[in-house]
């Protein structure tokens, strides 16, 4: 199992390659390419859905827009890694929040 990630918008990952079976399921293929320049979710290596932060006065959220129902232990490894990324990213907010929202 590899760890959730979170790639960045026209992350290499899925651009440079003309195969992108190794990182987007069949299942999930036309979603994908047809949203190229959005954010990412990698979860045991494959795109599960896509993310973004939205601000809203003083505060950041991470908002993951997951294609199917994540497991618990995927949710709570997305909910670290999207505060480690907020602290970067939206290092000026008084208050960062991770929300993983209902799929999609």
């Amino acid at each position: 199992m590899l760890p959730p990630r979170l790639l960045g918008v026209w992350d290499s990952v899925l651009l440079a390659y003309e195969d992108r079976s190794r990182v987007i399921p069949d299942e999930h293929r036309k979603r994908v390419v047809n949203n190229l320049g959005r954010p990412s979710v990698l979860v045991d290596g494959f795109v599960r859905g896509f993310w973004e932060i939205r601000r809203e006065g003083d505060r950041a959220t991470l908002v993951v827009e997951p294609f199917e129902r994540l497991p618990k232990s995927d949710a709570a490894a997305l909910t670290a890694e999207g505060a480690r990324l907020l602290e970067l990213a939206a290092a000026d907010a008084e208050r960062h929040d991770v929300r993983i929202a209902s799929p999609a």
